[in-house]
């Protein structure tokens, strides 16, 4: 895997200012990095960090699947479908929150289904961030409290709904 390939992705898919995060997410986080290849180079990258679901005294290994981008001149390509299927196949039970509401419809086709989670305790499951992932919660800076709609795929009966996701990474 390539890491500037990567990080080019990163840039143009979300214009992120803030290099420090940037700097943080890669060198915590680069190990987690799902990508497709065409002709040698990446096109679309995503990355799936590890996490714990917690609801009441059972633990769900799960992943956050966070920074989805493929390339602008190679998107229509099926390319983050290719990589939605890679990671079903890998976890049971994984989540993500868009970064605009329009992508809600694009996650759908890719088998996910939207529930409604906050950066504040309300329910009962909780995420644990683990690994790379933990390391890049403590340096970053905290979100405002809000809730937001997330999207997720789970082969286990876990309820989702109101998940409290306290690492929230804008």
């Amino acid at each position: 895997m390539k890491e500037p390939e990567c990080r080019e992705i990163y840039r143009e898919a979300f214009s992120d200012p803030d290099t420090a995060f940037e700097d943080a997410l890669f060198q915590h986080c680069f190990r987690y990095v799902k990508t497709v290849e065409e002709a040698g180079k990446v096109v679309s990258m995503l990355f799936a960090l590890p996490c714990v679901i917690r609801t009441g005294n059972t633990e769900t290994d799960a992943v956050y699947v966070y920074a989805v981008a493929t390339r602008k001149s190679e998107r229509g390509k099926g390319y983050m479908h290719r990589l939605f299927e890679e990671i079903k196949r890998e976890y049971k039970t994984f989540f993500l929150v868009p970064a605009r509401k329009e992508l809600i419809g694009f996650y759908r086709t890719c088998g996910l289904f939207e529930f409604e989670a906050s950066n504040y305790e309300t329910g009962q499951a909780r995420v644990l961030p683990k690994g790379g992932f933990a390391e890049l919660v403590k340096e970053s800076k905290p979100a405002k409290k809000e809730r937001f709609s997330a999207m997720g795929f789970t082969e286990t009966p876990l309820a989702l709904e109101g998940l409290y996701f306290p690492c929230r990474m804008e």
